[in-house]
């Protein structure tokens, strides 16, 4: 009877504990900050953050939000928060979320198509020019082809 009980108290602790996941993970995208690049990005964009000559700050909700122009070169006012952060591409008037990692090590299978665009790495910087202290953010977009 107490092997029963102790698993009952295991399988409870596992159920919070993943609820708890959840949880965080739910409440984390809602307030993700969302980089949104072009249709047919490919490349390196870069976000200057703190810099007072930048675009102002655009929300909606509770998530900040920076389209990055064709040139992969955004300056914003807005200050670089270390947050969850979402990655999409902006073709005509829809999203398509990008996912995070290397196009290289997926299988087929992991891709909605054939032509698929991929954050393979963020990186995180500080300048300090001309007295202002800029955060620079660099996203490097890679589209991976596939032949079958």
């Amino acid at each position: 009877m107490k092997d029963f009980h102790r698993i009952i108290l295991i399988l409870a602790g596992v159920i919070v504990v993943f609820g708890a996941i959840f949880l965080f993970i739910d409440y984390s995208e809602k307030r993700a900050d969302m980089y949104i690049l072009p249709d047919g990005f490919d490349g390196t964009a870069t976000i200057f953050f703190s810099d007072p000559g930048g675009v102002p700050e655009k929300q909606n909700g509770q998530k900040r939000f920076f389209e990055i122009p064709s040139s992969g070169i955004l300056h914003t006012q807005s200050i670089y928060k270390r947050k969850w952060n979402s990655y999409y591409v902006k073709s005509d008037s829809n999203l398509k979320r990008l996912m995070y990692g290397d196009a290289r090590m997926g299988g087929i299978a992991a891709y909605n198509d054939l032509d698929s665009v991929w954050v393979q790495e963020m990186n995180v910087g500080h300048l300090d020019s001309n007295g202002r202290k800029l955060t620079i953010v660099t996203i490097i977009v890679k589209r991976r082809h596939y032949r079958l």
